[in-house]
């Protein structure tokens, strides 16, 4: 099995019509693939007691955190609450071959955090809507 340091990865968005853009300073990012379980468990007279589950809707979300760019950084620019965009994550790297999660995603909420013996710090989350894309790089 190998592994990958995390230090290649990258994200970028677009908005509609716009072009990709890298979120600039990033230092984490995250993405959360989920299945809506439904409770299928029915009266049973036998004595089964285990629960019955179906899978229903399928739903991502994901955040990214970075470092804030106060000379007006054009990706973490768009990312305004509320703003649909295009979202790739680079878990590897901007190379052919080089995996990534991709799809749209409303951002949700955008906070900063300063402290007086650290940097100012930009986090931002974002809600699905729609399918997360598994893909590679063809560049």
């Amino acid at each position: 099995m190998s592994s990958q340091a995390g230090k290649e990865g990258k994200v970028t968005v677009r908005a509609s019509g716009g072009s990709e853009t890298a979120l600039a300073s990033v230092r984490a990012w995250t993405v959360n693939n989920t299945a809506e379980v439904l409770d299928a468990t029915v009266m049973n007279p036998s004595g089964v007691t285990y629960r019955t589950n179906i899978a229903s809707f399928l739903a991502w979300d994901g955040s990214a955190s970075l470092l804030w760019d106060n000379a007006a950084d054009a990706g973490q620019a768009l990312c305004v609450p509320g703003n649909t965009l295009s979202v790739v994550f680079y878990p590897e790297g901007f190379s052919a071959g080089d995996a990534t999660y991709s799809g749209d995603a409303i951002i949700t909420s955008v906070s900063r955090t300063a402290s007086y013996d650290g940097l100012v710090e930009m986090e931002v989350t974002f809600s699905g809507t729609g399918a997360l894309t598994t893909g590679t790089m063809s560049v």
